[in-house]
Order: structure tokens, then sequence, then C-alpha cells
């Protein structure tokens, strides 16, 4: 990535305006969150991903997530994933 700038010095505000970045958004345009939401968003997609990876197989999501199935059975509830629906919906490429 580069930036471009008329002047010498590139500072913070150059920064910011060239990341588009001010302090009701984000990095990418996106809305911040509180720190609770974007880690429970987060790990829910982390989850669905990991999930598709091992074909739904709880044992295996759960070793490679690092924590016990039961565990993540908890987690699927919390987040409300349902690995049958989940397991039958359509992959997009």
């Amino acid at each position: 990535a580069a930036v471009l700038s008329p002047d010498v010095i590139i500072d913070a505000p150059i920064i910011q305006e060239s990341l588009n970045i001010n302090e009701n958004t984000g990095l990418f345009g996106d809305s911040f969150l509180p720190l609770r939401e974007a880690r429970a968003q987060f790990e829910r997609a982390y989850i669905l991903k990991i999930l598709r990876a091992s074909n739904f197989k709880i044992a295996d999501a759960a070793r490679i997530l690092g924590i016990e199935r039961s565990h993540l059975y908890k987690k699927l509830r919390q987040y409300n994933i349902s690995v049958e629906e989940e397991a039958s919906a359509p992959r997009s490429q």
C-alpha cells in the first residue's frame, strides 16, 4: 500500500484521510462496534468457517478451534448456529 501526499511528512491526518477514517467509522467505512459485539461477530463467523472446513464434524471443528466439544456446542447455541441447516445450505463460490 502507498500513500501519496504533496507534503514531505506523512502524518496521522493524511493517513486518516487516505484511509477514509474518522471517529464514527472503522478502517473500511464500517461502523465502530463495542468490542463485545465485534468479538461476537468474529467468533460466530470463525466458528462457521471452521465448521465448513471440517465438513461440519463437531469433533474435528472443536479440535481445530482448540476447545472441548461441549464448549463448541455451547457456542453453537449462543450464536444460534444450526449445524444441520448450515450443512445443507448451498455454499457460495
